[in-house]
């Protein structure tokens, strides 16, 4: 049980691209980037898109604590991001024994875990059969790689660092945070033209 001063927050962050405009990380972050011990994780975040743009915010001035990215590609692919950020190549979020692995490199250097962010997604993979443009165009093999990468990497990692999440909470200075950031088009709100169902479904 969560101590009672504190509340996890699980939430789902919408964007259409980059953090450039329109994105506030004050209210995402909030007090836990004055806590030199708090810890950072973006999934997804080591190489490129998003998710590499939320981690050079952070390692900006806007995280005290140590922040940790992944990728699933090798080590020697990544840029190095700043002294602050520890990278973690090779990780299938999809993939049970690649997060435990994960999952056992935090626990034994850091403990914890105050902000979880999961940029993980694919829309399509540059094939004209993807993403679908009509409901005529569905595939069975599109449907499980898109649910494998939109679903399944966001739920399999936050069942595994719930352990760091919540461990030692009286300690800090401000409620842990877990959250998956998405594309807009995900959203049902924003289907007023049909097609990608996969995408949406996931």
């Amino acid at each position: 049980m969560l101590h009672q001063r504190y509340s996890l927050r699980i939430i789902k962050l919408c964007r259409l691209s980059g953090l450039s405009k329109n994105f506030s990380t004050h209210r995402l972050v909030g007090n836990r980037h004055k806590d030199s011990n708090a810890v950072a994780v973006v999934i997804g975040g080591a190489r490129s898109g998003v998710g590499r743009a939320f981690v050079d915010h952070l390692c900006q001035g806007r995280w005290a604590g140590p922040v940790i990215a992944t990728t699933h590609q090798n080590a020697s692919s990544v840029a190095k991001v700043s002294e602050q950020c520890t990278v973690i190549p090779d990780l299938d979020p999809s993939n049970p024994s690649s997060i435990s692995r994960m999952q056992e490199h935090i626990s034994a250097t850091h403990g914890r875990i105050d902000m979880l962010l999961n940029t993980c997604g694919i829309l399509h993979t540059g094939n004209a059969t993807d993403p679908e443009r009509s409901a005529a165009q569905i595939k069975k093999e599109w449907l499980e790689q898109s649910f494998q990468v939109n679903a399944v990497s966001h739920i399999l990692p936050i069942s595994a660092m719930l352990p760091l999440v919540t461990a030692n909470l009286s300690d800090r200075s401000a409620a842990p945070l877990v959250a998956s950031l998405t594309a807009r088009v995900s959203s049902t709100k924003d289907n007023r033209l049909g097609g990608w169902y996969s995408y949406r479904l996931t």
